[in-house]
């Protein structure tokens, strides 16, 4: 299977939404704050899944405490969290 992704800002369709299809929406933040704020907002309070991707433990931890998701993952595909 194929990935599409692209840069786009909030006002996508495809942001706030569960993505069940090849395509991943990015949006540019300033900081790891915005970031998790945002990620945070999008999350809608489901606290199934998040996911994150750094070199940065300290930016993980603070994604992981402040979503507080059933499932979290650093560095993988969403689907490792199911094994």
């Amino acid at each position: 299977m194929e990935l599409l992704f692209g840069e786009t800002d909030e006002s996508n369709p495809f942001v706030p939404v569960e993505q069940m299809m090849p395509f991943l929406p990015f949006v540019r933040v300033r900081d790891v704050d915005e970031a998790i704020t945002k990620a945070k907002y999008h999350e809608h309070g489901f606290r199934h899944t998040s996911i994150i991707h750094s070199t940065n433990v300290h930016h993980m931890t603070k994604m992981g405490r402040a979503l507080e998701t059933t499932l979290f993952v650093k560095n993988g595909p969403c689907m490792s969290a199911l094994d």
